[in-house]
């Protein structure tokens, strides 16, 4: 029986990539790393806050459904549309409407893209929505049993 050969051993040689191609491969990695650092400083560069204040003070605020506190009350978003805002405070009339939020001129596209992810600083775009309460009318009790007595008579009619 002849003996099998022996195996062949694999040298590599060490890295032969001259000095300067490493020192320009650490250079553009560095130059990269920078790159990535100061386009993500500027990322939600933009602090969007809605406030809602009301007279007298002290109303429950809804926002979309949602409470946020009792007047003054701020909420941060990050879109501009139309919400819909409910005041509610006991001894006034409700008040549910609809408060646009437009974007100003450097939210509106191409703009946006600047001011959202390359300003090294943080912008501010606060908005105050103010709105006065009105007292609840009461209806004399007398009015209020008429009605009811109405409503009574007309229920018995129809059944």
């Amino acid at each position: 029986m002849s003996a099998a050969p022996p195996p062949r051993r694999v040298v590599r040689p060490a890295d032969r990539r001259p000095a300067v191609a490493r020192r320009a491969a650490i250079a553009r990695l560095w130059a990269l790393a920078a790159a990535a650092t100061l386009l993500g400083s500027g990322c939600n560069s933009v602090h969007r806050r809605l406030t809602i204040d009301s007279q007298p003070r002290g109303a429950l605020v809804m926002v979309d459904g949602e409470r946020i506190g009792y007047t003054p009350a701020s909420i941060s978003y990050d879109y501009y549309a139309t919400r819909r805002i409910t005041l509610v405070k006991d001894g006034f009339e409700t008040q549910s409407f609809l408060q646009p939020v437009a974007a100003p001129w450097w939210q509106v596209p191409p703009a946006d893209f600047v001011t959202d992810n390359f300003l090294p600083h943080q912008v501010e775009d606060r908005r105050v929505i103010f709105r006065k309460l009105l007292p609840k009318v009461q209806a004399p009790t007398e009015d209020v049993l008429l009605r009811a007595d109405d409503l009574r008579n007309r229920s018995q009619v129809e059944q």
